[in-house]
């Protein structure tokens, strides 16, 4: 496999994000400097036009309209000059337009270079006369216009912006329009200057910090995770001599890694030091107990989580010792089952840990043969009578659930009662057998239930009900279900052996029943576990973490004087991709919303709606389905619309229609050719226990 870098993937990111940051903000600046000019060149004309304005009153336009050759006419012209020159204009003019054959009178006229003013003296001069049609503007001010005009336009003066800011008469009558003329291009090059004014000192900044962030990334990440890393290589050569030290002091991230590395090199070569030196017997015994402790972790787990297509699983023990005899078990046995075990060794320490790991290992393969929970552990008993020097002997709790049915075949040895977490957490007393490893012939047999979709069940271990608090009272068979249902307990009183319980706000009940009523789902509102904590990755994870909370406050930091173990298998709701909709026709609204959503509200759709309408009636009224899953997605150029239900098998594509005289068309047997009438394809399948009918339209 070829080596990545971490350099080299740090820099292609910084690249990327450098030159999306650039690009962004220059856009960014480009438009905002292309704004900010044109509402300052709209500013300078509009006060350019008012400043002349005021001067044509102070100068009287009659007399300046009489001859181009007075000191007042040149003085005017040299003024307008500096304006212009001051506010960057191209030209400045006043011109008054004859009402009859709208021509135009000029009557001043300047430029801002000389080569331009000289042109326009000789062409616009006092009493020049322009006879092209007017524009937008001037037709404006014309029409009583009394505000500063804009334009944009071409002539052959060049590409400008126009303003043109009607004079008037103290009557508010046109006495004449003075024009200001703005080149397009000199707008744009001083936008250009702008905006590269601004901009460049961001990118030099931005690269500045680039190769500061790639050289701070080398000196302290990338050689640092060198240097760590050719510790460790070398120190797997040889564990036991201790690395030399790597010198990485930093106050981060990487400096915990180093230290958190150089201590636990440091504790290898001092343990694997004190292996090779210590010969006593009791170092010895730490030692095996140690070892033992690590192996049954890797048998058992002190938590373990597990999801899947149509179930969540979770699991914890508690040793009460170094090592233990509390195990449990979760696994999938194929993809349509998935197995879980609970079980309590006779005995402590690590000849019940040995024990457990036997039995717990016995207990799997026998499973992951396909045997029933209850052949398992009959076989398995069997085993263990034939060879048991220590007489040693487990209760044991086997089950399998069928993913798709939700069909729970269990078996008991002995153990503790499950409970079952449904709207209303119970006990379940299944026929309790005996334990593993007394007698043969156990004689366990098979029992079963049906799960619903966020039904499960929670095993555990007598750890947990004979949990002991200071005051020497037990957690109680009472009190678990109290914690499962939401009740907050009220802490009993000395020498009291009742427990009181209330609801409180952190109902499991309550709270799936919110969930579920806010998804729209009345019939699953009642369903606790599962609901309760949908939307995490395991749900049953929160049920565990409920019930080891729970024990954790009655105890108060009471030592254990028991191991415990609890495990909890919850059924899902619905598959990945499919709503899970209500048996009822009711659910025909949520139908509707998917193919609006996806095809809109044509008349195409509702001939749709009229096909999937059909299909729900047949399943509501004939399947006997207990859960219906429903999706609509868009391929192409097709809508595809797939009912699934785990009611009684029926192919509607094998059946043919039948044709009926007009009087017997009410007496039903219309569905299927209403669907077929519609569907550009239907097709049926029998998976997994479940009828899938998909259809597909032409949108």
């Amino acid at each position: 496999m070829k080596k990545k870098s971490i350099k080299q993937w740090s820099t292609l990111w910084f690249t990327v994000i450098l030159l999306l940051a650039l690009a962004v903000s220059a856009g960014w600046n480009y438009y905002w400097t292309e704004r900010s000019a044109i509402e300052q060149a709209d500013q300078h004309a509009e006060t350019c036009g008012e400043t002349i304005s005021q001067m044509l009153d102070e100068w009287n336009l009659d007399e300046l309209s009489q001859s181009n050759k007075t000191k007042l006419y040149q003085k005017a012209r040299e003024t307008l000059r500096r304006i212009c020159q001051r506010y960057h204009h191209d030209y400045l003019y006043v011109f008054t337009i004859d009402p009859r054959t709208n021509a135009r009178h000029y009557i001043l006229c300047v430029a801002d270079d000389d080569e331009s003013d000289q042109i326009v003296l000789d062409e616009r001069n006092l009493g020049s006369i322009s006879d092209e049609p007017l524009d937008r503007c001037e037709l404006a001010i014309m029409a009583g216009a009394s505000t500063i005009q804009k334009e944009i336009m071409s002539s052959r003066y060049g590409h400008e912006v126009t303003w043109l800011l009607p004079y008037l008469n103290d009557d508010g009558s046109l006495r004449a329009i003075i024009g200001l003329d703005y080149s397009v291009q000199m707008q744009r090059r001083k936008v250009l200057y702008d905006f590269l004014l601004g901009i460049v000192p961001v990118v030099l900044a931005l690269g500045l910090g680039f190769v500061i962030q790639l050289i701070l990334l080398q000196k302290r990440i990338t050689n640092p995770i060198h240097a760590i890393s050719d510790s460790m290589h070398r120190f797997s050569q040889n564990s036991s001599v201790k690395p030399a030290p790597l010198g990485i002091n930093t106050q981060d991230e990487i400096g915990e890694i180093a230290s958190s590395y150089e201590k636990m090199t440091e504790e290898i070569s001092t343990y694997i030091g004190n292996i090779e030196a210590l010969t006593r017997e009791r170092v010895e015994t730490n030692i095996q107990l140690d070892i033992a402790r690590r192996i049954q972790n890797g048998f058992v787990p002190e938590k373990t989580n597990l999801c899947g297509n149509g179930f969540s699983c979770s699991a914890l023990t508690r040793p009460a010792r170094a090592v233990g005899g509390d195990f449990y078990d979760c696994f999938k046995r194929d993809e349509k089952t998935a197995c879980i075990v609970m079980g309590d060794v006779s005995g402590k320490g690590l000849t019940a840990a040995i024990f457990m790991t036997v039995v717990k290992t016995m207990i799997r393969e026998k499973l992951r043969a396909c045997l029933g929970p209850a052949q398992a552990l009959n076989e398995v008993n069997d085993e263990l009578c034939s060879q048991n020097p220590v007489n040693l002997f487990a209760t044991v709790f086997a089950g399998t659930l069928d993913l798709v049915s939700g069909r729970f075949c269990y078996a008991n040895a002995g153990h503790t009662h499950p409970v079952i977490l449904g709207a209303v957490p119970s006990y379940l007393v299944p026929d309790n057998g005996i334990a593993l490893g007394l007698f043969e012939d156990a004689g366990l047999k098979d029992s079963e239930l049906v799960l619903k979709p966020g039904e499960g069940i929670l095993l555990y271990t007598d750890g947990i009900t004979e949990a002991v608090n200071p005051e020497k009272q037990f957690f109680g068979e009472k009190r678990l279900l109290c914690v499962l249902s939401g009740k907050e307990e009220k802490k009993p009183d000395r020498g009291s052996e009742g427990v009181a319980a209330v609801s409180g706000p952190g109902s499991l009940v309550s709270e799936a029943k919110r969930m579920a009523n806010a998804a729209g789902d009345e019939e699953n509102a009642s369903v606790v576990t599962a609901n309760a904590v949908e939307g995490t990755e395991n749900a049953a994870e929160a049920v565990v973490n409920r019930v080891r909370d729970a024990v954790e406050t009655f105890c108060e930091g009471y030592e254990p004087f028991d191991d415990a173990a609890v495990l909890v298998l919850l059924r899902n709701n619905s598959r990945q991709g499919f709503l899970s909709l209500p048996v009822a026709l009711s659910s025909f609204e949520e139908v509707r919303r998917a193919v609006f959503d996806l095809a809109g509200d044509t008349h195409e759709a509702r001939q749709f709606l009229l096909a999937c309408d059909e299909a729900l009636a047949n399943i509501v009224s004939y399947s006997d389905a207990e859960s219906l899953e429903f999706t609509c997605t868009r391929e192409g150029g097709h809508l595809v619309i797939i009912f699934s239900d785990d009611g009684i098998p029926f192919d509607p594509t094998a059946e043919k229609p039948k044709e009926k005289d007009f009087d017997l068309l009410d007496s039903g047997g219309m569905g299927l050719s209403l669907i077929r009438q519609n569907v550009s394809s239907l097709s049926y399948e029998r998976k997994n226990g479940r009828n899938e009918l998909t259809m597909r339209f032409d949108l």
